[in-house]
């Protein structure tokens, strides 16, 4: 288990469990607390026998999390804001589906 902070920023990181990319399901619940040094103890393995974490940070606030290519239907967040002072206008962490962060990159690209 391990974090992966996006390019330019140590707040923002994504969290990998070996070689797959976890997601938080449902959800913009904001974690506090979770560090390198006690992610491995944060994460616990769910009891469903599939690859499932439940996560409870240092609040109580709990957050489920499933590998990316298993998400359906569901809301999801990839990066996950590690600061604990996650903001409003970063709505392309939290889509509906993929669609929506392709969207929020095409506005805002320079016109050729």
């Amino acid at each position: 288990m391990r974090w992966v902070p996006l390019p330019d920023s140590e707040a923002l990181a994504a969290v990998m469990f070996g070689s797959v990319l976890l997601a938080q399901v449902g959800g913009d619940k904001s974690l506090r607390g979770i560090m390198d040094g006690n992610i491995n103890e944060k994460f616990v393995r769910s009891q469903t026998g599939r690859l499932e974490f439940v996560v409870e940070d240092e609040q109580g606030s709990q957050a489920d999390f499933i590998p990316l290519f298993r998400v359906q239907d569901e809301q999801y967040s990839v990066y996950l804001d590690r600061s604990g002072h996650a903001a409003p206008y970063r709505r392309f962490t939290f889509a509906a589906d993929g669609s929506a962060a392709y969207e929020e990159v095409t506005r805002q690209s320079p016109s050729p």
